[in-house]
């Protein structure tokens, strides 16, 4: 008997549910019966077995992704190692040279040092308040010399502040393995990871960036005066200008 067919032809006949069971129970047979329960057993199993599939798979995925988080962990730690014992061994070539020199020749390698900080400390100043400090001369003397010019560079500076500004209230950081293994720059030459870097390290590159996307924004316009100039002399680059053009 196939039971599919039996109870479609049963239902058509009318009757209720009740009836088509009793039906098909009094008119199988044992065989049937058992063949009955065999699949519907199967098809138990066979759901049973995709639903722990379908478990293993996540738990699967998220044993890998744990583990290559820790990988990058791993490597994030050995390469701050090897960055760290590149600068013992540095330090240490470095005072084996200084042992070498003569007091008169180290005490003017102190006052060149002591000269450099104070530049470095001056150009990539930590706080946007002290960059505008240390501006604010410079800010004098272009307002005398080029008032339009001077008022477009705050302009400019204010521009930038501002942008960032907006990023900054807006942005929501991930601290991953990447983020914490990968390195910052400073003014004196340091170079440390996000993770080990202070609240003022973090600052002072920022305050950097700020600078150097000033230089860019100047760069770039001036990118685009020459291209307007070698565009209007009708000619192929700024080396084919008239010999009159350039200055």
């Amino acid at each position: 008997m196939n039971l599919t067919s039996e109870i479609s032809r049963l239902l058509d006949t009318g009757l209720s549910k009740a009836q088509v069971r009793s039906a098909v129970l009094n008119e199988s047979t044992a065989a049937e019966r058992r063949a009955w329960v065999a699949a519907w057993v199967t098809s138990m199993i066979d759901a049973e077995q995709r639903t722990r599939a379908l478990v293993a798979e996540v738990h699967a995925e998220r044993a890998a992704r744990q583990q290559q988080a820790e990988a990058q962990a791993d490597a994030a730690r050995v390469r701050r190692e090897g960055e760290q014992r590149q600068r013992d061994e540095d330090d240490e070539r470095w005072r084996a040279l200084w042992d070498s020199l003569t007091p008169e020749q180290q005490a003017r390698e102190r006052e060149r040092n002591l000269r450099r900080e104070e530049r470095k400390r001056l150009i990539h100043a930590a706080w946007w308040e002290q960059v505008e400090d240390y501006n604010r001369p410079w800010y004098e003397e272009q307002r005398r010399a080029d008032p339009r010019r001077a008022r477009e560079q705050e302009q400019l500076d204010a521009d930038l502040w501002a942008a960032m500004e907006n990023w900054r209230t807006s942005i929501r950081l991930e601290v991953t393995a990447e983020l914490l293994a990968a390195t910052i720059a400073l003014g004196d030459g340091t170079v440390v990871t996000w993770g080990e870097a202070t609240p003022g390290q973090l600052r002072q590159r920022a305050g950097m960036l700020l600078a150097m996307a000033r230089g860019d924004v100047k760069t770039a316009a001036r990118l685009h005066v020459a291209a307007e100039m070698v565009e209007a002399a009708h000619v192929g680059c700024l080396n084919d200008l008239p010999a009159q053009v350039v200055p």
